[in-house]
């Protein structure tokens, strides 16, 4: 009750005026101000410090708080280490099948050899019936087993080229991990020097339990220093190539003296050497020399005599006693090839657009 004997309360009077000031236009200072919801107040609250650790590209896993490439660690070590059982076991199948292969070559050209000086005889006449067809009898199975080992050494090849794709796997997952080791390793150096990590942690830690770390995890420090190791047994290099009437060349070096721009051939199964250039390095073929057949870009066929060159550089990379074709002088046209026989002992990517021959080779041990 007021002294003049009126129900009111400050409330009701308060909201009057309220109202009349308003009418007015005129605020009354004293009036209560409500909080402001969604505004300026809630701008100014203070980050989880979960989220901080969130913003810094953290994620936690148990007590740890890891990269995203460190989180993902275990599963692309899975996946290595699947890589690198099945290259070391196709390695050892490289290396049992390319004796086979080394072998079979061999006793083709003894065979051929054979077949050759017989068929020789036989066009001068051999007078004695009996030692003639006995010539003959052999000519036969001399030509019998030279097509018999041919295809084993075509079959052999063709095993070959499986074995590069384990070696092609192991050498990208190892790369691909070494660079995400090495990633995550730089990242935890800046975190570690990180104010705003430093502190979330040590609010995160004012209550859980058990107390809350930032990584590595053991995934990455145990095994950093072996992939590291590893990553340092590939040999990786960019190989600049030309490009000619659209067909790529890159330059190489044969015997350690003559530098030559060859075609660049994934198809071919052997280098190709044009009888000028095998002859400026020393490789002039004779009778003795097995006959491959070859057939060229244009679709034609070629007897060709296999050779071996002591040398062949490309790049920073040196390979010796690779094996080549050495095409007859009559093909005057011919230019030479970079093919298997070398490119064999590499993953190789050739990039059209940076006009790059990208080769990677696992040092052997």
């Amino acid at each position: 009750m007021s002294r003049f004997g009126m129900k009111s309360s400050v409330g009701s009077v308060a909201r009057r005026w309220v109202v009349a000031l308003a009418v007015i236009g005129a605020t009354p200072v004293w009036a209560e101000e409500k909080p402001a919801v969604g505004g300026a107040a809630a701008a100014a609250a203070p980050a989880k410090p979960e989220d901080v650790m969130a913003a810094k590209g953290l994620v936690k896993q148990g007590a740890l708080w890891l990269t995203k490439e460190d989180a993902a660690m275990a599963d692309d070590l899975r996946k290595f280490r699947l890589a690198k059982l099945a290259f070391d076991a196709d390695t050892k199948k490289r290396v049992e099948t390319e004796a086979k292969i080394k072998q079979a070559k061999s006793a083709v050209a003894q065979w051929e050899y054979q077949y050759r000086a017989l068929n020789d005889k036989l066009s001068k006449g051999i007078a004695d019936a009996f030692q003639h067809n006995k010539a003959v009898a052999e000519v036969n199975a001399l030509a019998s087993k030279i097509k018999e080992g041919e295809e084993f050494v075509k079959e052999r090849e063709g095993e070959m080229g499986k074995f590069n794709a384990s070696r092609e796997t192991y050498i990208t997952a190892l790369v691909e991990l070494s660079d995400k080791m090495e990633a995550a390793t730089k990242a935890y150096e800046a975190l570690a020097k990180d104010d705003e990590v430093t502190k979330a942690l040590i609010v995160i830690n004012d209550k859980a339990k058990p107390k809350n770390k930032l990584g590595p995890s053991a995934d990455l420090t145990q095994n950093v220093a072996l992939i590291k190791r590893q990553r340092g047994d590939v040999n990786s290099a960019i190989v600049r190539v030309t490009y000619e009437a659209n067909t790529p060349h890159v330059d190489v070096t044969l015997n350690g003296k003559v530098t030559r721009s060859m075609i660049l051939d994934s198809g071919a199964s052997s280098i190709a050497l044009t009888a000028a250039s095998a002859k400026e390095i020393g490789l002039v073929p004779g009778p003795a020399d097995p006959l491959i057949r070859m057939q060229l870009a244009d679709g034609r066929l070629y007897d060709a005599r296999r050779m071996m060159i002591k040398s062949v550089k490309v790049g920073q990379f040196l390979i010796e006693d690779v094996e080549c074709a050495v095409l007859p002088a009559t093909l005057v046209a011919a230019e030479d090839l970079l093919g298997g026989s070398f490119l064999k002992h590499f993953v190789y990517k050739l990039d059209p657009d940076a006009k790059e021959l990208h080769l990677s080779q696992v040092k052997k041990k």
